[in-house]
């Protein structure tokens, strides 16, 4: 028996943003993320350097109300010309 399936809606969820290490946008990723995630804490970013430190990837845990609110977050990270990708 097959159980349903829970939406995900709200609930928690990680958004990770890739970058060139040498492009130094950290900061401007947390605001963008803050602008829309205002209730997002220190705490709940992590930042990771690639191996042969050619990339540096942040991680934001959130809360998300919606898929809309999760969809303007990428939409808006992705849009910043130095991103290399979001997840």
């Amino acid at each position: 028996m097959h159980k349903p399936i829970q939406p995900l809606f709200p609930g928690k969820a990680a958004v990770k943003v890739f970058f060139l290490e040498e492009s130094q946008i950290q900061d401007e990723l947390i605001a963008i993320t803050k602008k829309l995630f205002p209730q997002l804490d220190d705490h709940d970013i992590h930042t990771q350097t690639s191996t042969k430190n050619k990339y540096r990837v942040i991680s934001f845990h959130l809360f998300i109300d919606n898929e809309a609110q999760l969809k303007e977050l990428y939409q808006a990270l992705k849009n910043h010309p130095d991103v290399t990708m979001v997840l």
